[in-house]
């Protein structure tokens, strides 16, 4: 389980950049940090690596920041794989509701006993028409898996 790190001060932002650039590229950096409001170390580091990225007169590297934000080069790059990614609350939303799916296996019992059993092709030109969703094969042979009891055994 990871804790949440102590943010850094911008005291210790100018230090290390001092170190590393000069004294005009750190005053650079760090007013534009200052001037957003961040409330954590991942939104810290993540600010810090965009302005640097936004200087195009100086080059960086992982390597370079490692002393910086005190963590390891490896840790830095997943720390940057992170930005972008966004976290949800609800996974894997369904796209059918249960009574939709009802509606679907009733029609695929109504078709079998009528003799014309549907096929992939049919069935989801039937699920285009009527609910007006976009489906493929691969949620077809997932519905059938789901409501095998109920539609294949019969």
């Amino acid at each position: 389980m990871s804790t949440e790190r102590e943010m850094l001060t911008v005291e210790h932002f100018k230090l290390k950049l001092t170190k590393i650039y000069n004294e005009h590229v750190a005053v650079r950096i760090v007013m534009r940090i200052g001037a957003k409001p961040l409330f954590s170390f991942n939104e810290q580091a993540w600010a810090l690596f965009d302005e640097i990225k936004a200087c195009h007169d100086i080059t960086f590297s992982y390597r370079t920041l490692e002393e910086l934000f005190m963590l390891k080069k490896s840790r830095l790059c997943e720390l940057m794989g992170l930005k972008g990614k966004v976290k949800r609350e609800e996974h894997n939303r369904r796209r059918f509701t249960d009574p939709d799916e009802g509606i679907m296996i009733a029609k695929l019992i109504e078709q079998f006993e009528m003799g014309k059993p549907y096929t992939y092709c049919a069935f989801i030109t039937y699920i285009m028409d009527e609910f007006h969703a976009q489906v493929g094969r691969a949620f077809v042979e997932s519905f059938l898996r789901r409501h095998y009891e109920e539609v294949v055994e019969r």
